[in-house]
């Protein structure tokens, strides 16, 4: 079954997707917090280390109801990395049900 979204429904998800896995992150970004932004670097700009990595992994899992592998979860070192990362992986797993 095949469910077409408007593009306002598209907006209003990625929108969504994006602003919780910001708050999710913001949590524990201490250091530059005015420079934060997408594309920034969370270990490197933001002094994120692997401990607070792995607890914002967590934390989107549970938000989203999605699993990240580790080897996928190693290579998200900025929020759109995990935002496109959630994005595929909830498109995929409503494509599936």
């Amino acid at each position: 079954m095949n469910i077409k979204f408007s593009d306002d429904d598209v907006e209003s998800f990625n929108d969504n997707v994006e602003s919780k896995v910001k708050k999710i992150i913001l949590k524990y970004v201490t250091t530059n917090i005015e420079k934060f932004n997408g594309s920034s670097n969370l270990s490197t700009d933001h002094k994120i280390d692997s401990l607070d990595a792995v607890e914002i992994i967590m934390n989107v899992e549970e938000e989203f109801g999605i699993e990240i592998p580790d080897e996928d979860a190693q290579n998200m070192n900025t929020m759109d990395n995990i935002v496109g990362y959630v994005r595929k992986k909830l498109n995929t797993k409503c494509t599936e049900e």
